[in-house]
C-alpha cells in the first residue's frame, strides 16, 4: 500500500529551509523503503531543462514543488518583446480567482521587456476631481499598463503556455479621484506586474526570490541595460511605485 505521514511538518535544523517533500516520491511500497525529508533552499537561479510542456504536466500532476525550486527559470520567446527568462517566484501563494485554491506556480520575468511603456498619462483635472485613468487615479484596474499587458503582451506568449495560465486575485493600493484617498483595490489578473507589497519586506509574497535586497530586485533589458521597472501600487497622485 501507499504510506501516509500524519506527523508535524519536518524541520530543517541545519539551515532552517522550508520543507519540500519526500525523497523518493511517496508511492506503493513492496518492501523496506526509506523516505527522507527534503528541504527547499533559498532561490536557486538555475535554468529548467524540462520543456514548457513537461513543466505544465508537472503542475498538473502535482510534482512541481519537488521537481523545481523558487528561482529556477525557463526562457520564453515573446517575439517583438524579446526572449525573457520566466522565473519561479513562489509556489501555492496566489489565490485562484475561481476560489478553487492556490495557483501552483507564480512566474516573474528575470529581464525587462524590450519595449518601455508608461503606466498612465499624468493626472489631469483639478484638485478634488482628477480624471480616472490618469496618474494613479483609479489604480491598476483601469491602468494603461494593465491594458497593454492584456492586449499586446499576452498574445505574444506561446499558445501552449498561454492556455495554461490561470486567473488570480490581486490587491493593490489605489487613489480615488480626490488624489488623496487611498483604497485597497481587488482585481482579477492573468498577466500582471508585481506590487510593492509583493517584492519588499521580509513577509512579502515573493520574499524567497527577492530576499528584500536591491540587488535581487534589479532587472535589465536583454542588452544588459539596467532600468527601473514599474510596480502596480499607487504611491502618490502621479506616481506608481517602481524598483
Amino acid at each position: 500500500t501507499t504510506p501516509t505521514y500524519n506527523g508535524s511538518t519536518p524541520v530543517d535544523e541545519t539551515n532552517g529551509w522550508e520543507f519540500k517533500g519526500w525523497s523518493p516520491e511517496v508511492g506503493p511500497v513492496t518492501g523496506n523503503t526509506t523516505y527522507t525529508a527534503t528541504f527547499r533552499s533559498p532561490a536557486e537561479a538555475v535554468e529548467i531543462t524540462d520543456s514548457w510542456e513537461e513543466i505544465i504536466a508537472a503542475i498538473s500532476d502535482g510534482t512541481y514543488s519537488t521537481r523545481y525550486n523558487v528561482g529556477n527559470y525557463k526562457p520564453i520567446d515573446l517575439g517583438t518583446e524579446g526572449i525573457v527568462n520566466m522565473q519561479i517566484a513562489a509556489f501555492d501563494t496566489d489565490d485562484l480567482a475561481d476560489g478553487s485554491g492556490k495557483a501552483p506556480v507564480t512566474w516573474i520575468s528575470r529581464e525587462l521587456l524590450a519595449t518601455s511603456h508608461m503606466m498612465n498619462p499624468l493626472s489631469s483635472g483639478s484638485s478634488g476631481n482628477y480624471q480616472e485613468g490618469t496618474g494613479t487615479i483609479g489604480g491598476w484596474e483601469i491602468c494603461a499598463m494593465r491594458s497593454y499587458l492584456k492586449s499586446t503582451v499576452k498574445p505574444l506568449i506561446p499558445e501552449t503556455v498561454q492556455n495554461a495560465i490561470k486567473d488570480v486575485t490581486k490587491t493593490q493600493p489605489s487613489l480615488q479621484s480626490d488624489g488623496k484617498t487611498v483604497v485597497t483595490q481587488t482585481t482579477t489578473d492573468d498577466v500582471w506586474i508585481p506590487s510593492k507589497e509583493e517584492v519588499t519586506g521580509s513577509s512579502s509574497a515573493y520574499h524567497t526570490l527577492f530576499e528584500d535586497t536591491n540587488a535581487k530586485r534589479a532587472k535589465t533589458k536583454a542588452d544588459g541595460t539596467s532600468l527601473g521597472w514599474w510596480l502596480r501600487s499607487a504611491k502618490a497622485r502621479n506616481a506608481f511605485h517602481f524598483v
